[in-house]
């Protein structure tokens, strides 16, 4: 019995990540370095050590996982970066820290990369991002998009299974 529930907690959470990802729902994310009480704490960073993703992040990437572009309405958007406090998620993201939740390589230039962005200026993306910022980085950008890449990793890091747990409850 006790299998077939978290069998079924597992594919409740695979459906509810797909309709997230894949359908209309936003979520929000409030990205900064000076969160008192983050719900995760990111180290992004071109070469961290250890890291458990690389990530290819850049305007001219060859063959992108996905592509991501900025919209003004934030209706459309399917990831919203946030300057409230109200976010669904407080991110912590700074390049060095003592024990973070997850390391992640970015860069324009990393080699054998876990995943490839395109950052479009233009054209049909696969998920837009609405920010509060006058001008969002590439911080900003990546912790908006762990959901998606945690469903491009097939769900294996443990560290953000934690975080998006809490979307089974809503």
């Amino acid at each position: 019995m006790r299998k077939f529930e978290k069998l079924l907690t597992h594919l409740l959470f695979v459906s509810l990540t797909i309709f997230i990802v894949e359908g209309k729902a936003q979520l929000s994310f409030l990205v900064a370095e000076n969160i008192l009480y983050p719900d995760f704490n990111l180290v992004i960073s071109e070469n961290s050590f250890f890291p458990d993703f690389s990530i290819n992040i850049s305007r001219s990437v060859r063959y992108p996982d996905f592509t991501v572009g900025f919209t003004n309405i934030k209706s459309k958007a399917d990831f919203i970066i946030s300057n409230s406090n109200n976010a669904d998620y407080k991110i912590k993201v700074s390049n060095n820290s003592f024990s973070p939740d997850l390391r992640i390589n970015v860069g324009e230039n990393i080699l054998y990369a876990d995943l490839s962005i395109l950052v479009a200026t233009s054209g049909s993306v696969d998920y837009l991002i609405y920010s509060d910022k006058d001008f969002p980085g590439v911080n900003d950008i990546i912790a908006s998009l762990l959901l998606v890449i945690h469903a491009k990793t097939k769900f294996k890091n443990d560290a953000l299974n934690r975080l998006f747990k809490n979307l089974l409850k809503h």
